[in-house]
């Protein structure tokens, strides 16, 4: 069979299938074909470009691309890098990062999902997006359970700005958030990365249950990054 063409728009190469994003098997007297590993992890590409991550962006959201001109950087890339190590060789631990916009957590975060992805499944979501589904389904028992079973799947789970626009979460909000970070704190091999520019301890005040769950399987990997308006790479750029 002729090489395939998927890595054209994601960029990724897979030896396994030529780029198909499937391969074919025998079965008995059948020939037949199955979905090749490498179409999660295309899935999860295409959904970071599609949230305004440019092809372009994920090639420079590498550990090797993240500045360490401070001690912070250093530190919260140090951890992050841990992490991976981590969960490479026992999946489990999650990420958290807190701190303002512009300091820095998307590209820590989509280096540390594109290590991992070559692994295990990877699902990224907005919480904005997350939280809309989640909410969509609140009276429909049948279809949030199956949402959350979704959402539960993947071995990792990024959701990125955790929060995002919420100057003062709703009780469906927080309702929404516990339901999500539950239902992965319960399977001890998920592996759930989150941004947000809370840090860990105003998460505190919004939801002990919350919090705490966090904290207890993020443990050294739960960072918060300094505020500071001259760390915003983007107003630095401007």
């Amino acid at each position: 069979m002729s090489e395939g063409t998927l890595n054209q728009e994601d960029g990724i190469n897979c030896p396994d299938c030529k780029n198909r994003g499937q391969y074919a098997f025998v079965d008995g007297e059948y020939l037949k074909f199955r979905e090749c590993h490498c179409v999660e992890l295309r899935r999860s590409v295409m959904r970071l470009k599609r949230s305004g991550i440019s092809g372009e962006m994920l090639d420079k959201y590498t550990f090797k691309a993240f500045e360490t001109n401070t001690q912070w950087q250093l530190e919260a890339k140090a951890k992050v890098k841990v992490f991976v190590v981590n969960n490479l060789n026992k999946p489990g631990q999650w990420l958290y990062i807190g701190g303002q916009s512009g300091a820095g957590k998307t590209h820590l975060c989509t280096a540390a999902c594109l290590k991992l992805a070559t692994k295990y499944s990877l699902r990224y979501e907005t919480w904005s997006r997350i939280a809309a589904m989640i909410k969509s389904r609140a009276l429909d028992p049948e279809e949030k359970d199956k949402l959350m079973y979704d959402l539960a799947r993947p071995q990792v789970l990024y959701i990125d700005d955790l929060l995002k626009g919420t100057s003062k979460p709703t009780d469906a909000d927080i309702k929404a958030m516990f339901d999500l970070i539950n239902a992965r704190y319960l399977d001890p091999k998920s592996i759930t990365i989150i941004s947000s520019e809370l840090d860990l301890m105003q998460m505190l005040d919004i939801d002990e249950a919350i919090a705490g769950r966090i904290a207890e399987r993020a443990g050294e990997c739960a960072i918060a990054l300094p505020k500071n308006a001259k760390l915003n790479y983007r107003l630095r750029e401007n």
